[in-house]
């Protein structure tokens, strides 16, 4: 008997939560790697960047995809067999490691000083890519089923393909958006984009239920996503009071320069 992963059981509410917990996320993590990037001091900017890859990592991606989780079932007839879903926490676990380190080191090459922005933004796109694309691999991978189940390639590489324009999108916001505004109206559709790459994910799953298998005995969904959800909006409040407090790169930008002419009439006055 085979079965289909059915998405958004719950109702498309779930779908509309996803997208605006990431949008949240993917906007912070945004404006934090600007910051990052205007930062008087290595220590200031490598906080603003641990910032950004938590804001990136739980909010944007991780929460986004058990929100997404959270709506499965399987559509197999008469058999209700949506209660044997079961996740590896460890895999799970290792789904936001994957984009943390990976989205950390991308933020921290668009925030460090740089000759040539096409190259940097290619190397911080290539390595958020790889981390949207090991992250959603290792969290269908925790997939604990009563049964045997595979992917399908096809939608493997729609996800991967997605995966790569959100990992441009964001860069380029980074590097090219001048305003908070337009910034701000670019993570809509970046934080769309990473549902579409979680939904095909599980959409390329193919289960075969078998009663003979064990019950699985992974976690459920809600034991994971509701504390990541709260604590991660609980977090997520110190970068986003600290941005609505400081300047964004070209009003420090700005502030350099005027530091700079003042000390240049100081001393063009000293010498008169």
């Amino acid at each position: 008997m085979n079965a289909d992963i059915q998405q958004f059981s719950m109702g498309t509410w779930v779908a509309i939560l996803a997208a605006a917990t990431s949008f949240v996320g993917v906007f912070v993590a945004i404006a934090s790697t600007r910051t990052a990037g205007a930062a008087r001091g290595d220590r200031a900017r490598t906080g603003w960047v641990g910032w950004a890859a938590f804001a990136f990592a739980v909010l944007g991606a991780w929460v986004p995809q058990l929100l997404v989780a959270a709506g499965l079932g399987l559509s197999s007839g008469d058999v209700d067999v949506s209660t044997r879903i079961r996740f590896d926490l460890t895999w799970l676990v290792i789904s936001l490691v994957v984009v943390f380190v990976l989205s950390a080191a991308a933020f921290f090459v668009l925030a460090s000083p740089r000759r040539s922005w096409q190259a940097t933004g290619a190397l911080a796109a290539a390595l958020l890519w790889v981390g949207l694309v090991g992250g959603n691999l290792a969290f269908v991978r925790s997939l604990v089923l009563q049964g045997t189940h595979s992917l399908d390639p096809l939608y493997v590489g729609v996800s991967a393909a997605v995966a790569l324009v959100v990992a441009v999108g964001v860069v380029a916001t980074v590097l090219r958006l001048g305003t908070r505004t337009l910034r701000l109206v670019a993570s809509l559709p970046i934080a769309a984009l990473v549902v579409v790459i979680y939904w095909a994910g599980f959409e390329g799953v193919s289960v075969s239920p078998d009663p003979q298998f064990a019950p699985p005995s992974g976690v459920e969904i809600f034991s994971a996503l509701l504390p990541a959800f709260l604590l991660g909006m609980l977090v997520v409040t110190i970068p986003i009071a600290a941005l609505l407090m400081a300047p964004d790169r070209v009003s420090a930008a700005l502030e350099r320069e005027a530091d700079l002419l003042a000390e240049e009439s100081n001393e063009a006055f000293t010498l008169n």
